[in-house]
């Protein structure tokens, strides 16, 4: 794995967690509209950076796995992200 490979999957990792954590704050504060907004911005950056990523290297979810109008299955035609 390169260098900046590992690079943009930490970055993915890291809003993933803000998500995580925002979504937790949102289900005790479902009002706070400041919280609602940094939510939907760091949504909108994790689903950035999960489009760079694939576009790049290939698929993380089975979700961005199939293209539309594809015929077939492309995950398996694609290099694993781990070494063998």
């Amino acid at each position: 794995m390169s260098e900046e490979q590992f690079a943009m999957l930490m970055q993915i990792q890291a809003i993933g967690l803000t998500l995580g954590d925002l979504a937790l704050y949102m289900d005790t504060h479902p009002f706070d509209r400041l919280a609602m907004s940094h939510f939907n911005m760091t949504v909108a950056d994790y689903d950035n950076k999960m489009a760079q990523y694939e576009e790049k290297y290939g698929p993380l979810q089975q979700a961005g796995m199939i293209p539309e109008n594809s015929e077939g299955f492309p995950w398996a035609l694609t290099d694993f992200p781990w070494d063998w």
